[in-house]
């Protein structure tokens, strides 16, 4: 039975622009060998940012037909979507990805909503940053004595720089990492027991987003491989592409940063998708 394979919209961009020698080949092999590779909402949310960054509207317009149709023609339109009315698993159909489009562009203040939120919530990596934010929100608010922000929270836990020396496999067995993690866990009503981890996560997707989300935001707090504040909104697009990819056989990505930080939340997670790196993936493949 062949396997399922989740791209990283980088690697989607890298056949788009034909700039890794042999990734198309080795997808068109891989489907004629019977894997499936199937696409997300996160790619087309990631594609609707050419429209709205676009200086040309109609070379951006173009931009996104052909992109949409690489997206159609690479999965044969298989689709990973949210469970059905928030119950139970992920849904895994065929959907020309130009409807999935029409609706993030529909709903597209959502998106809005969710880039501000992870932008106020990654605002806490510095004074500045939360300062910035603060302003532009009207608070009032600005980093001093009662705010704790990351760096003061790592001194708190004992965490040190080189946490991002740590292996993805032990990084939440670190004591510092530990700790960090039960207080956020706190805010979800969960602890280590009661945690729900493999099998449980993927017939859930409404959990599984939750814990991926919370992880994620842990891994910024201790600097494990964390973005940078100016990256909030492509940090936003990488935790749902972790979300739906976890259904998937093999993820298979560009970004070693990002690599990293997710296979740390699928191991802890007992989640069984193999994260690749892109060039990687096409070099042990062309030597099998």
């Amino acid at each position: 039975m062949g396997k399922r394979i989740y791209l990283d919209h980088n690697v989607v961009v890298d056949v788009y622009q034909c700039r890794r020698a042999g990734l198309r080949e080795l997808i068109d092999a891989r489907k004629a060998a019977g894997d499936t590779f199937v696409y997300s909402p996160a790619h087309l949310e990631e594609i609707a940012v050419v429209l709205r960054c676009a200086t040309n509207e109609a070379n951006a317009q173009r931009m996104v037909e052909e992109q949409v149709a690489l997206i159609a023609e690479l999965t044969d339109t298989w689709e990973v979507l949210p469970a059905f009315q928030g119950v139970g698993a992920s849904r895994v159909v065929q959907e020309h990805p130009s409807k999935c489009l029409e609706r993030v562009l529909e709903h597209y203040h959502l998106t809005l909503s969710s880039e501000a939120i992870e932008r106020f919530q990654l605002s806490w990596k510095s004074e500045k940053a939360f300062d910035q934010v603060q302003e532009e929100i009207g608070t009032g608010v600005r980093a001093g004595p009662g705010v704790e922000l990351f760096p003061a929270k790592r001194n708190r836990l004992g965490i040190a720089p080189g946490v991002t020396n740590i292996s993805p496999e032990n990084v939440f067995e670190d004591t510092g990492v530990l700790a960090a993690l039960m207080e956020k866990l706190w805010n979800y009503d969960w602890n280590l027991q009661t945690l729900p981890r493999g099998e449980l996560l993927i017939a859930s997707h409404a959990d599984r987003e939750r814990l991926i989300n919370a992880l994620f935001k842990v891994l910024e707090q201790v600097g494990y491989y964390a973005d940078s504040f100016a990256k909030s909104r492509s940090h936003m697009h990488d935790v749902t592409h972790a979300i739906y990819a976890a259904v998937a056989d093999v993820l298979v990505t560009g970004d070693e940063r990002y690599a990293k930080r997710v296979r740390a939340i699928y191991h802890f997670l007992g989640l069984n998708t193999r994260v690749e790196l892109v060039r990687d993936w096409v070099t042990e493949s062309a030597t099998e």
